[in-house]
């Protein structure tokens, strides 16, 4: 009795610094005091299944999540007993007392589906594509603060949502293309996306401007374009719709610890960053570009070695089924990696 009275009681276990592949260390502090790494994790393979209660355990630690989420940059929750579904993933991450955006992201581009109220599919670009790092929707006015990722299915090859901190690019970019980032910085960026009509739209890369701004009326979509950061739309003759953005910042200072981010989408969007993949560059010239606020072109070679730099920096881990995964969008990016088999990954934004 004593026993399982123990066992009742035990919490879910905080590793500043796991001792796991693909977790990356970095400068960060943890709670111990020990150097942190890339995510931070709580393991609760030690908690017991009959009595855990996992949205209880988010309620009473929502203030130490957020405070070791702008520590670490991402927090992984594994092993938590009745986190096993879209349902119990909601209920999870729904106790933390987030505002969630309930509807599938207007105006974002990548093709996903509604699965239980803010939980949707990520990303369900073909799988043998690599997504780029990127800061999620950073081509809005107003982007999700954090993102929560879960793990329905793991791919039985690769399929890793790889995460890198975001300081880390400008640290190394300014080390060596300083003219790069104080261009950046000085004149932002702007964004170039294309919405191909339903029914000309393959799916495949981006979805249709009907699915994207969830209406059918051209007016309507415009409107929605024009509140989200969209400065001009084009109508094309083939009956899709350019959406050319105002300039955002490129590189932002986090207000919390004062670093310099590269809060920005080019190694996402910037044809470049695709031209040693075929098909991968023909879709990005079709549905993507990215210029400096100033509308001068972003040099090829500053886009490839923003993207090698990223590919240098990033750590990832294997998935495992019921896992959690909590990244802060402003001090984070995230990636995705091609994959083989079946593979499940939902995931919920915050506002």
């Amino acid at each position: 009795a004593a026993a399982a009275a123990a066992a009742a009681t035990v919490e879910p276990a905080y590793v500043a610094a796991p001792d796991v592949d693909g977790f990356q260390k970095n400068e960060a502090v943890g709670e111990s005091g020990a150097v942190a790494a890339l995510p931070g994790l709580f393991d609760g393979g030690a908690c017991d299944a009959a009595t855990f209660d996992a949205a209880a355990w988010a309620a009473a630690n929502t203030d130490r999540v957020a405070q070791l989420l702008a520590k670490h940059g991402a927090l992984l929750f594994r092993a938590f007993p009745g986190v096993r579904d879209a349902a119990t993933f909601r209920r999870f991450i729904e106790a933390f007392g987030d505002d969630f955006q309930m509807t599938a992201h207007v105006g974002g581009g990548g093709p996903r589906n509604q699965v239980d109220g803010p939980v949707h599919t990520s990303t369900e670009s073909p799988k043998e594509l690599f997504i780029q790092y990127h800061h999620e929707l950073v081509y809005h006015n107003a982007p999700p603060s954090k993102l929560y990722f879960f793990c329905l299915t793991k791919a039985p090859v690769d399929g890793q949502t790889p995460i890198l901190l975001s300081r880390r690019v400008v640290a190394a970019l300014e080390q060596e293309r300083p003219e790069f980032v104080a261009k950046l910085a000085k004149e932002g960026v702007r964004y170039s996306r294309t919405f191909e009509s339903r029914d000309t739209c393959a799916r495949a890369y981006q979805r249709s401007w009907q699915e994207a701004f969830d209406t059918d009326e051209r007016a309507v979509a415009e409107q929605r374009a024009l509140e989200i950061g969209t400065e001009r739309v084009t109508w094309l003759d083939n009956g899709a719709m350019k959406c050319d953005t105002q300039r955002f910042d490129g590189i932002v200072q986090d207000a919390r610890t004062g670093e310099r981010l590269f809060f920005n989408a080019i190694v996402l969007l910037h044809p470049a960053a695709h031209n040693n993949d075929a098909a991968g560059a023909t879709n990005a010239a079709k549905y993507w570009n990215a210029t400096y606020g100033d509308h001068s072109p972003i040099a090829d070679d500053d886009v490839v070695a923003a993207k090698r730099i990223t590919r240098e920096e990033g750590t990832m881990f294997d998935w495992q089924q019921g896992d959690v995964l909590l990244v802060d969008n402003y001090i984070a990016l995230h990636a995705r990696n091609s994959f083989d088999g079946p593979r499940k990954i939902l995931a919920a934004m915050v506002k």
